[in-house]
Order: C-alpha cells, then structure tokens, then sequence
C-alpha cells in the first residue's frame, strides 16, 4: 500500500483564486486570523478538523474542491 505525507500547503493559492482573503476565511470558520496565516505559510499543519471546515467554506465557491487538494502530497519511499 502507497503511503504518503503533505508538502506544501496550498491554501494561499486557492484563497487567491476563489477571491478570499485570509481575514475573511477566519471570520467564516471561526479560527483567528493568525491560526489562517499559519496555515497558508505553512508554519503549522492543519488538523483535520481544520482542514474539514476550510473545506466547507471553500466548496461554497468549488463545489468539488475536496479536503486534500489543501495541501501538495508526496509519496514515500
């Protein structure tokens, strides 16, 4: 079985595609606004609960963004 760990997140991009700021995103999910910038800088890791909120909002403009299209996944070796 192909396991994997996250790269990169992509929050930042996707917030700037669907035309959202971060400040607007905390508002939405109730994380602060520092909590939304560590994760779009990828200074911490989302929990999955995170990414499952994130996620909601998100799909209100991309309707089939799902939770890992969050972040870049790499495959171990």
């Amino acid at each position: 079985m192909a396991s994997y760990i996250r790269g990169k997140c992509l929050l930042q991009p996707v917030l700037n595609l669907i035309g959202m700021k971060q400040a607007e995103l905390a508002r939405r999910t109730g994380f602060s606004a520092r909590m939304i910038s560590h994760y779009a800088t990828n200074t911490k890791l989302m929990s999955p609960e995170a990414m499952y909120s994130i996620t909601s909002i998100i799909q209100m403009y991309m309707p089939n963004f799902r939770m890992e299209h969050l972040y870049e996944w790499e495959r171990e070796q």
